[in-house]
């Protein structure tokens, strides 16, 4: 359902009618910026991707009937473990005239400094996107930010909560969370 809902705001900043409508020849082919904040770019490459976490975008943008080559192709980046790339690498995809980017992690921040004027997906970002400066309230975001937030600190006090309630003994707690890649 998450892959779905975001490849959703994904196509929504396409704004492209699809229904029933037979595929003309001369309908554009989006391109969709991705920047991953590590790894290799490899792994983000073609409809086939060695990288989950665009293998679940592709897939929800398949499920809603949107062909790899045909509606879209993908321009990937990855800032290689280096945050700081982010920001060049947004300025490079704007020149590519990429019509979006989806990008996560701590690279949203390089991105945001950028300055381009693209629509921006944010992909399970963990951070408060009004705190992070990509919103300016999450009713009206007003700038080229979207997408979806994995903003849990307040769930996660609550989780804490109910935890020592429930094993009141416990004075050790551990958390583990998956990279996703």
């Amino acid at each position: 359902m998450r892959r779905i809902g975001l490849a959703v705001v994904l196509l929504s900043l396409l704004a492209t009618p699809r229904g029933g409508e037979t595929q003309s020849q001369t309908e554009k082919v989006y391109q969709i910026g991705v920047i991953q904040s590590s790894g290799a770019t490899g792994n983000l490459v073609g409809p086939n991707p060695r990288s989950q976490t665009l293998v679940a975008l592709l897939q929800g943008l398949r499920d809603l009937g949107y062909v790899y080559g045909r509606n879209f192709v993908t321009v990937p980046r990855s800032a290689e473990g280096r945050a700081e790339r982010s920001s060049d690498i947004a300025t490079e995809l704007a020149r590519l005239k990429v019509d979006v980017i989806v990008v996560a992690g701590p690279a949203l921040f390089g991105v945001k400094q950028s300055g381009i004027n693209i629509p921006i997906v944010m992909t399970g970002a963990a951070v408060d996107p009004v705190q992070g400066g990509f919103a300016a309230s999450l009713a009206h975001p007003g700038a080229n930010f979207t997408g979806m937030s994995l903003q849990h600190f307040e769930l996660d006090r609550k989780r804490l909560q109910l935890l020592t309630e429930i094993a009141s003994g416990c004075r050790t707690c551990g958390h583990l969370a998956g990279s996703g890649q």
